[in-house]
C-alpha cells in the first residue's frame, strides 16, 4: 500500500502516527520513518522483516509473529489515515457533518448560519459535480424540514424548487450515462443487446427543457442514427468543444470518452479517417482528459501512436513515448513500449529492422499480442508489393493468424470479427495484386464488403497502394 503513497503523503504520514490521538502504538512511528528512505519501490536488499524489526526494536528478540503482528497494525493505521487524508481534503464532506452536528444538538442559529454559508459556497460554483449538486439537495432540504418551521412558508422560500432542480439534474445525468454506456455495450456485445428504447423515451421527456450542458449533449448523442450519425457526431462533437468549460473535469472526462468510444466505433465502420482523432488525442493530453489517477490505459497508449504515426507525426510520437509511458502500468510499459518502436519504425518504412525487433521481442499481454500479429502481418504485406519473395509466406502469415484468430479467447466476437475481416481483405487485396488479371474496379468492392474491420485505414491505403502500382 506505501508504494501507492506520494512523499508529501508519506510525511504526512508520519507526522499523523506521532500524534496519540490517532495512534496509540509507538512501534509505528520508527517504524515508518525507518521505511521512508525505501519509497517507492520497497524493494531493496536490506528491507527484509529481520532487519526492519532490528531497527524499531533494537534489543528485542525477533519473532515472525511479532514482526507480522506490527506490520498488521501498520497496514490498519494506513487504510485510517487514507480515510483521515480523504476527509480533510474535503471541504464539502466538513460543512455536510458541522451542519448536522448542529442540527443534531439543536443549534439552530449555528446551523442556519453554516447551512446558508455552505449553500453560497458552492452555489458559487458554475460547474458543480454531481456530488455538489447532491449536496446542494441534501443541504436545502435539510434547511426547509427543519422542525423551526418558519421558513418552509416564507415568500421569497424557493428551496423546494432548488431540490427539485437539484433532484433532477443529478437523475438525469447519472440515468444517461448508464443509457449511454448500455448503447455501446450493445455495438460490442451484438448477440445479446440490451433494450433501452424505454427508458431513453423516457429520459428525453424527463430532459425536455433542461438547459445544463451536460444533459444537452447526452440529448444530442441520444438523436444518433445510423444513417446520420457521422453528421450527427461531428456536430455533437463541436458543441462540446464550444460548452467544454462549462462542464465540470468529471462531465468533461466522461464525455471526451464517449466521443473516442463513437471515433473508433465509426472508423471501424469506415465512416471516419482515423487520423481525424489525433488533435482529439493531442486535446486529451493536454488537458489531463486521457489520463485517469494518473494512469494513462496501454489501449490508448497503442491508438494515439498509431494515429500519429500514421499520419507521420513521428516527433509527437516520440513525445508521447518518452513523456507518458511512465504512465503506463507497470504491466503493460515492456509491451507498450516495445511496439510502439516497432509500429514507428514500421511507418518510417524500415521494413526488415521490424522484422529483425519482432525476432527478438515476445508480447506478454493480450492485448499487444493481438497488436503484435496485425503489425507483423502488415509488415510482410508491404514487403510481399516490393519482393515475390515473401508472398508465400505472407499467405502462409494469414491462414496461422486466421486459425489463431478463431482460438482466441478474451476478447468480444465484435473484435474478432473485425480482426478476421482485416486478414480475409488483406488475403483478396494480395491475390488481386499477384493476379494477371487486374481489375482496377474491383478494389474497392474489397472495402465495401466489410461492415467492420480493424486496421481499415491501412486497408484503404493499401489498395490505393496497389491501384497505383498496378497501373
Amino acid at each position: 500500500m506505501l508504494k501507492t503513497f506520494s512523499a508529501e503523503e508519506l510525511d504526512s504520514f508520519e507526522v499523523w502516527l506521532k500524534s496519540p490521538w490517532f495512534n496509540t502504538n509507538r512501534t509505528l512511528i520508527p517504524l515508518i520513518s525507518k521505511s521512508l528512505k525505501y519509497h517507492p519501490d520497497f524493494d531493496q536488499p536490506n528491507l527484509t522483516k529481520e532487519k526492519l524489526f532490528g531497527k524499531i526494536q533494537p534489543k528485542g528478540k525477533y519473532s515472525d509473529r511479532r514482526m507480522n503482528n506490527i506490520l498488521s497494525e501498520g497496514y490498519l493505521a494506513a487504510e485510517q489515515f487514507l480515510v483521515y487524508n480523504n476527509f480533510a481534503k474535503d471541504k464539502i464532506l466538513h460543512q455536510e457533518r458541522l451542519s448536522i452536528e448542529f442540527q443534531s444538538r439543536s443549534l439552530d442559529n449555528w446551523f442556519y448560519k453554516s447551512a446558508i454559508k455552505a449553500l453560497g459556497s458552492v452555489n458559487k460554483n458554475e460547474r458543480p459535480n454531481l456530488e455538489e449538486q447532491f449536496f446542494l439537495y441534501q443541504m436545502n432540504r435539510r434547511v426547509y424540514q427543519h422542525p423551526i418551521e418558519a421558513t418552509r412558508y416564507l415568500g421569497e422560500s424557493n428551496y423546494v424548487e432548488e431540490m427539485k432542480n437539484h433532484l433532477d439534474t443529478i437523475f438525469l445525468v447519472e440515468k444517461a450515462y448508464l443509457i449511454s454506456d448500455a448503447i455501446i455495450r450493445n455495438r460490442i456485445l451484438r448477440n445479446n443487446p440490451i433494450d433501452n428504447s424505454k427508458e431513453l423515451e423516457n429520459w428525453k421527456a424527463m430532459a425536455e427543457g433542461n438547459s445544463h450542458p451536460s444533459i444537452e449533449l447526452y440529448r444530442r448523442r441520444f438523436s444518433y442514427t445510423r444513417k446520420n450519425m457521422t453528421h450527427a457526431f461531428k456536430e455533437c462533437l463541436e458543441y462540446f468543444y464550444e460548452k467544454c468549460n462549462h462542464l465540470n473535469h468529471k462531465e468533461r472526462k466522461i464525455h471526451y470518452h464517449l466521443f473516442l468510444n463513437d471515433f473508433s466505433f465509426l472508423a471501424k465502420s469506415k465512416r471516419l479517417d482515423l487520423k481525424e482523432m489525433l488533435p482529439h488525442y493531442k486535446f486529451g493530453l493536454e488537458t489531463g482528459l486521457l489520463i485517469h489517477e494518473g494512469i494513462l490505459t496501454h489501449v490508448t497508449f497503442s491508438g494515439i501512436i498509431a494515429v500519429s504515426n500514421s499520419v507521420g507525426d513521428f516527433e509527437f510520437s516520440n513525445l508521447v513515448i518518452n513523456k507518458y509511458s511512465s504512465n503506463l502500468s507497470e504491466s503493460f510499459r515492456t509491451d507498450a513500449l516495445g511496439w510502439a518502436k516497432i509500429h514507428t519504425s514500421y511507418y518510417q518504412k524500415k521494413l526488415l529492422f521490424c522484422l529483425d525487433l519482432f525476432s527478438k521481442y515476445e508480447f506478454k499481454s493480450a492485448h499487444f499480442r493481438v497488436m503484435g500479429r496485425i503489425l507483423n502481418m502488415q509488415i510482410y504485406f508491404d514487403l510481399a508489393l516490393i519482393d515475390k519473395t515473401y508472398q508465400s509466406l505472407l499467405f502462409n502469415y494469414f491462414d496461422s493468424f486466421e486459425k489463431w484468430t478463431a482460438r482466441l479467447s478474451g476478447q468480444s466476437k465484435y473484435k474478432k470479427l473485425a480482426i478476421a475481416n482485416l486478414i480475409r481483405a488483406s488475403r483478396t487485396l494480395m491475390k488481386k495484386f499477384i493476379s494477371p488479371n487486374f481489375i482496377k474496379s474491383e478494389m474497392n468492392d474489397i472495402l465495401n464488403k466489410y461492415e467492420s474491420m480493424q486496421a481499415a485505414n491501412w486497408v484503404k491505403a493499401r489498395v490505393e497502394k496497389i491501384i497505383a502500382l498496378r497501373q
